[in-house]
């Protein structure tokens, strides 16, 4: 490993914070390295962008919060010197469930046999 051989190492991380709409600005971000407890934050601009220069340590424990979003917390190993790390929140009380070609079908199934067994639906 490059940090234990060489001390903490030193890494600039850039990117954008968005939600389903697009960007977010005066997301706070969080950078904690897990190996000698060293933590730095910042903000995202009003583009959803931000930077961290000169943040100590590859391996990182990541926190994106905002207010009416769910927090984000990931641990990444980064490369020396320069990295793009973007992050996308959700708000809270809502899901970001994928939807597949299988679920699609599922919930139509699901859907018609519902709707067939429907008593108010049979003739008289």
């Amino acid at each position: 490993m490059i940090g234990s051989l060489f001390g903490p190492g030193t890494i600039w991380v850039s990117g954008y914070v968005t939600d389903k709409n697009g960007p977010l600005k005066d997301a706070l971000l969080t950078f904690e390295n897990t190996e000698n407890s060293w933590l730095a934050n910042t903000t995202t601009d009003m583009n959803g962008r931000y930077s961290m220069k000169k943040t100590y340590g590859f391996h990182q424990k990541i926190t994106v919060a905002k207010a009416g979003y769910r927090t984000l917390s990931q641990e990444i190993i980064f490369e020396p010197l320069t990295n793009e790390q973007n992050f996308t929140l959700t708000r809270e009380g809502q899901y970001s469930v994928p939807l597949t070609f299988s679920t699609a079908i599922f919930a139509l199934i699901s859907g018609i046999i519902i709707f067939s067994l429907d008593p108010s639906r049979r003739r008289k």
